[in-house]
């Protein structure tokens, strides 16, 4: 009996000792952590319209933080509020003491004039800033067919009538997919069931509903090339398998 007390109290005193182990490893992983993880160098990458200075400042991070201690989440929202031009940022660690910051710039797709001033848009329906007339210079497509309704830069184009606004979203989107947006003069989004744009002041494609806007679009590119550089008309392509041009 008393072998087995003996027995017991050394396994006893063997489960002690493993988790006063754990626990000093586990603090001395902490400490060192707290201690030693500090931030002391920021990349920014991807950005061409605001200065990395310009997005670590506005990030809230300080050198000398703990890595761990920044929430990422909180430190995107901060940037994408002040960075109307900056559609995506992803942050990254990069231990033992970087901190990483990949910018997806948004890119201007048109512009919608409103209370005397001009509106870029970009590809993604968000508003990017305002201009007088006068200056402004960006070679873009004019919007028309929608009033803007409380427009706020970085915000989301909003128009009295709602379905418009997936509508231009496809459009723009497409167009700029298909790398045609320098080349666009006028989207015209006034009948959701009759949507179509300007190519370079001689095509006017008519693109029927929003449905397929992609495919219609790269039917579009196809027509285009087989067409002569001086011809001008309408291109219709209601049905995205099916093109159908009518010069003037």
């Amino acid at each position: 009996m008393a072998r087995r007390r003996k027995k017991r109290r050394r396994r006893n005193f063997g489960s002690i000792l493993t988790v006063l182990t754990v626990l000093i490893v586990a603090g001395a992983i902490i400490t060192s952590i707290t201690v030693f993880l500090k931030v002391a160098k920021f990349e920014v990458v991807g950005t061409s319209k605001y200065s990395p200075a310009e997005i670590i400042e506005a990030s809230g991070i300080k050198t000398g933080e703990n890595m761990f201690s920044v929430n990422k989440f909180k430190v995107s929202s901060n940037i994408l509020k002040k960075f109307p031009y900056i559609g995506q940022i992803k942050i990254n660690r990069r231990f033992p003491d970087t901190f990483i910051f990949t910018v997806t710039e948004r890119t201007p797709a048109g512009y919608i004039e409103a209370d005397d001033r001009i509106w870029l848009v970009a590809s993604d329906g968000y508003l990017l800033e305002s201009f007088e007339r006068a200056e402004f210079k960006l070679v873009v497509p004019q919007i028309v067919g929608a009033s803007l309704m409380s427009p706020l830069p970085g915000s989301k184009v909003s128009f009295e009538e709602q379905g418009k606004i997936p509508a231009l979203s496809e459009i723009t989107s497409g167009l700029h997919k298909h790398g045609l947006i320098p080349q666009i003069n006028l989207i015209d989004i006034s009948k959701l069931y009759s949507l179509s744009f300007t190519y370079q002041n001689r095509l006017k494609v008519v693109l029927g509903d929003v449905s397929d806007i992609n495919a219609k679009i790269k039917m579009f590119n196809a027509v285009r090339d087989k067409l002569k550089e001086t011809d001008k008309g309408t291109v219709t392509l209601t049905n995205p398998g099916e093109a159908r041009f009518k010069p003037e």
